[in-house]
């Protein structure tokens, strides 16, 4: 009887989804359509996928695997959870909203030139910056640098932000701009390359794959086919990657040790092999965030005592202070599951946008959400009016939400205004430059009488 309900209450959850996707305009993106864009990849086809298969499993955490007919707790509040998501999304689209017009064309040109000069700047500087260069594990130098220097976190802030939404940027090129779709796939290609080269972290690929459904969505089912095809070579590229970007700077920039790294890790994935549709779930959209909401739910309030804020709120609004001065500040969400799943605070997991919700608030956590989503809407809807990019910026900021903390929407929303005061700056000085410069001189010819 509860395979029925299970199948039942997907089928109708999957429906509504469909109906509220087909709501979505291209030329109009914002933060709700983006939420929504993120449930369906991260939890909603890996659901689909787990529903056929039974199980889903990743062998390096310390959880038994999730089943969605027996695990029943975990489901229910995984579908209670997505009908928030479009409870939410409908109260959006139907809320009225203003935009900034789209400005001239040559200004709109030179406002993406400047966007991509300030990116490709952060990603350079923040290499240095968080200590990848320097030997060692790249997670704990970034973990020192943002806990002892305000300019780390904010440096590294508004580059998190401006490498996940400069694929919302290229889409509004591309829709309200004219952009030709290839180029845009051309430069977001571009962009994901340097970004994996600088951060060794392989999320763009995943915006990138978003961004091409989104821009190509009259052959989405020639691009899924295409994905199913490439799955094994990504899903055994995404286990390198994993143990490669661990060892590559180990011992400072080197060709020679980043040779050796790979080589490591090629053969360390050749030897674990085991995993089946799980490890293809895992390598594209992530779905060991779903075991560990699981963990959440069997563990909340027993072995996991809530937050009650904590890290939703209060981390959220105190973001730029650094802990050597605030002592007593809370940590990443993702910090607090590593503890409590794998006792090392070395670690940080994350849970979908769910379950930093429910580690926080427990019984009360699909109020906290839609509250706090509703909240970001009104943010990211003032930011729209100062420019309507701003919008399709929102949109891939809510999906990062899905892998990142909350505190993540509160600094992006810094990093708009940041960018946003750069962007009128520099192009005031070109303007200003243009004016000085002195007016051709034309040679005229007197006329015959």
């Amino acid at each position: 009887m509860n395979d029925v309900f299970v199948m039942l209450g997907f089928l109708v959850i999957f429906l509504l989804t469909i109906v509220e996707l087909r709501t979505i305009r291209l030329d109009a993106l914002g933060f709700s359509d983006g939420i929504l864009i993120g449930a369906v990849y991260y939890v909603l086809i890996p659901l689909l996928v787990v529903l056929f298969t039974d199980n889903l499993s990743e062998p390096t955490l310390h959880i038994a695997s999730y089943d969605p007919y027996a695990d029943l707790s975990t489901t229910l509040n995984l579908y209670l959870g997505l009908l928030v998501v479009l409870l939410f999304h409908v109260i959006a689209r139907l809320a009225p909203r203003r935009r900034a017009q789209a400005r001239p064309p040559p200004i709109e040109r030179n406002s993406f030139r400047i966007f991509l000069f300030i990116l490709i700047l952060l990603e350079v500087t923040n290499f240095f910056l968080s200590g990848k260069g320097s030997g060692g594990h790249w997670a704990e130098n970034a973990a020192t640098a943002l806990s002892q220097s305000p300019v780390a976190i904010f440096s590294l802030g508004i580059q998190n932000c401006l490498r996940t939404s400069v694929f919302g940027y290229l889409i509004y090129q591309v829709s309200v701009l004219g952009m030709p779709r290839r180029s845009a796939v051309l430069i977001g290609g571009l962009v994901v390359i340097l970004d994996v080269a600088l951060t060794f972290n392989r999320i763009t690929v995943a915006y990138f794959i978003m961004m091409i459904a989104l821009l190509f969505r009259d052959r989405l089912v020639l691009f899924g086919s295409g994905l199913v095809i490439v799955a094994p070579t990504v899903t055994f590229m995404s286990s390198v990657w994993a143990v490669f970007r661990g060892l590559a700077l180990s011992r400072g920039v080197s060709v020679e040790n980043i040779l050796i790294a790979l080589q490591t890790a090629s053969f360390t994935s050749q030897a674990g092999t085991e995993g089946g549709i799980s490890r293809v779930l895992n390598a594209f959209a992530e779905a060991s965030n779903i075991l560990v909401f699981k963990f959440l739910v069997e563990n909340v309030p027993d072995h996991f005592p809530p937050l009650w804020g904590q890290t939703f709120v209060l981390k959220s609004f105190s973001f730029f202070i650094p802990s050597t001065i605030w002592e007593d500040k809370p940590k990443t969400f993702g910090t607090y599951l590593g503890y409590y799943m794998e006792s090392t605070q070395q670690l940080t997991l994350n849970s979908t946008l769910f379950g930093e919700a429910y580690g926080n608030f427990h019984y009360f956590w699909p109020l906290a959400l839609i509250v706090m989503l509703l909240f970001l809407e009104v943010l990211f809807r003032r930011a729209a009016r100062f420019s309507s990019a701003y919008g399709f910026f929102a949109t891939f900021i809510a999906i990062a939400l899905w892998r990142f903390d909350m505190t993540f929407a509160f600094i992006s929303i810094v990093a708009i205004a940041v960018l946003y005061i750069g962007t009128e700056f520099c192009s005031l000085l070109l303007a200003s430059n243009r004016r000085k410069r002195p007016a051709p001189i034309i040679n005229q010819r007197p006329s015959a009488r």
